[in-house]
């Protein structure tokens, strides 16, 4: 018993001392290279391959690098990098001087811009007017209307509903945004899903849904003008999608639509100018492929391996999902 006792604090010596070598699995120990025994000073390689290392790492990581290897973590390559992967355009980028008066950065220019960056991104989530306002009067965008569409559209860590209330009030910016936009070749399902993901729909129908679907349709037609469907019947379809999806996903719906009842529904609402084939390749898609409005309202699942679930807090938002107006009945007068 005590032969075994400390055997088992040899072992645990031997596993906790990094200076040992490590052994096999036939229990012979070998030496490890003289290279691969320790870890080597970033400084001590060649710029190049520890500037490669540090690429690896986020922004968060990279300014904790910086307190060991000052020179190496501000590299204006790692923070250009950084920035352009999650802001693609400012109006800074293309007059990025170091000599240039207005721009009120210091060196490193790409570590002091990033944090600019990441400040009002943050702002915008609570004040989306004041984060602009941020990013105007720090010279990283211009206060041009094409200048912020432009920032909004590549740009990804925006926040959602920050900027459906943003583009609520700015209609200019919306309509410049959404001719960004390029949905050739992209089914409506695929279209409204590209949509959608930028620019998240509000959670109750009002004015503002219905311009968002006027605008998606007339885009999608001119990118697509050959399509066999019009305006009009894009607009009905958006409307239909989006209340199928909640009907299919949304756990609040016991009673699921079938696709002979979307196909009849859908047929009857637009008139037959739809084809059934085309109307059941829609239900296909969104019972396949998922939900037309990404949902960003996550909850965690226990019962699932702690995964997170797409959650819809609110039961067919946007009203029933067919609402046929019945047709007016005039009664004949009989003069018998």
């Amino acid at each position: 018993m005590g032969h075994s006792h400390s055997t088992f604090h040899q072992t645990s010596n031997e596993a906790l001392n990094p200076n040992r070598p490590m052994s096999t699995t036939s229990g012979k120990s070998k030496d490890l290279p003289p290279n691969l025994d320790r870890f080597n000073d970033l400084t001590q390689l060649p710029p190049e391959v520890a500037v490669q290392i540090l690429s690896n790492l986020n922004a968060t990581d990279l300014c904790l690098a910086s307190c060991v290897w000052k020179d190496l973590a501000e590299n204006e390559l790692l923070w250009k990098k950084l920035c352009f992967s999650k802001w693609g355009y400012t109006s800074i980028y293309g007059n990025l001087k170091y000599s240039h008066i207005s721009i009120k950065l210091k060196k490193p220019i790409f570590k002091n811009l990033y944090l600019s960056l990441d400040e009002a991104t943050l702002i915008f989530g609570f004040r989306p007017h004041q984060g602009i306002k941020y990013l105007t009067d720090h010279n990283i965008i211009e206060e041009e209307t094409e200048e912020v569409a432009k920032f909004i559209h590549y740009t990804s860590s925006l926040s959602n509903k920050s900027l459906t209330k943003y583009l609520k009030d700015k209609r200019e910016v919306l309509d410049l945004l959404v001719m960004y936009m390029n949905f050739t070749g992209f089914t409506i399902c695929d279209g409204l899903r590209k949509f959608f993901k930028k620019i998240h729909p509000p959670e109750e129908r009002g004015n503002f849904l219905d311009v968002l679907i006027e605008k998606f349709s007339h885009r999608f037609i001119e990118c697509n003008p050959t399509s066999d469907l019009n305006q009009e019947h894009i607009s009905v379809l958006c409307y239909s999608l989006m209340l199928l999806s909640v009907d299919l996903y949304s756990p609040h719906v016991r009673n699921k639509m079938s696709k002979r009842e979307y196909i009849k529904n859908n047929h009857q609402v637009l008139n037959g100018e739809v084809s059934r084939e085309t109307l059941g390749d829609f239900y296909d898609d969104v019972y396949l492929n998922g939900h037309i409005v990404p949902s960003h309202c996550k909850q965690v699942n226990k019962r699932k391996g702690g995964k997170r679930q797409h959650c819809f807090p609110f039961y067919r938002p946007y009203g029933a999902i067919f609402e046929i107006k019945p047709i007016e009945l005039k009664l004949l007068s009989c003069n018998c």
